[in-house]
């Protein structure tokens, strides 16, 4: 239930929302939103484009980062964040489960709160036709283990194309920090 509150909480950030609303009282709201800016390449898509870029690959970083580092903790299994990924990469993304998931901030983690979601998406869209989508990312996570919290950081790179109808991750280079 926690992981739903987690979506719903980063996904409202990337979709238009009336401020004014007070967010449900049951509803974990101590993370960060996911904060989405427009980069290189996205000026030459129509208005339109932008948006439903902005809006449709904002979700896949949110269910990203909800499937991957939030949730219930201590958890061992991290694998739903793999259905974010393309096929052709999923099995090295598994390889390292541990640079791109919260199953880097160790066994004994009790409570992970992220502090800081940012993207920057840029694309390439020769003769105006999306066939691609750069996201600079910078994550941080505040991870609780006994009475002392860590921030860790995945900081780098992830790479988007269109399969099956939706945008998925086929590409990355992320760099972990702080922790241990």
């Amino acid at each position: 239930m926690r992981s739903l509150a987690a979506l719903l909480l980063v996904v409202g950030l990337v979709a238009c929302t009336d401020d004014t609303k007070e967010p449900p009282s049951d509803q974990h709201t101590d993370n960060a939103a996911l904060q989405l800016s427009l980069g290189p390449g996205v000026d030459e898509l129509s208005t339109e484009a932008r948006d439903q870029l902005q809006n449709d690959v904002g979700a896949v970083l949110s269910t990203y980062v909800v499937d991957a580092f939030l949730g219930d903790y201590p958890r061992q299994d991290f694998v739903d964040a793999l259905g974010t990924f393309t096929t052709g990469v999923a099995a090295r993304a598994a390889a390292d489960l541990e640079l791109l998931t919260g199953a880097g901030f160790g066994s004994d983690a009790e409570e992970v709160t992220a502090t800081r979601l940012s993207a920057t998406i840029s694309s390439f869209a020769p003769d105006e036709k999306l066939v691609g989508v750069s996201a600079a990312v910078d994550f941080a996570f505040d991870v609780k283990a006994g009475d002392a919290t860590t921030e860790y950081t995945r900081r780098g790179r992830v790479m988007l194309v269109p399969e099956s109808g939706t945008w998925k991750i086929f590409g990355y280079d992320m760099t972990p920090g702080g922790g241990k």
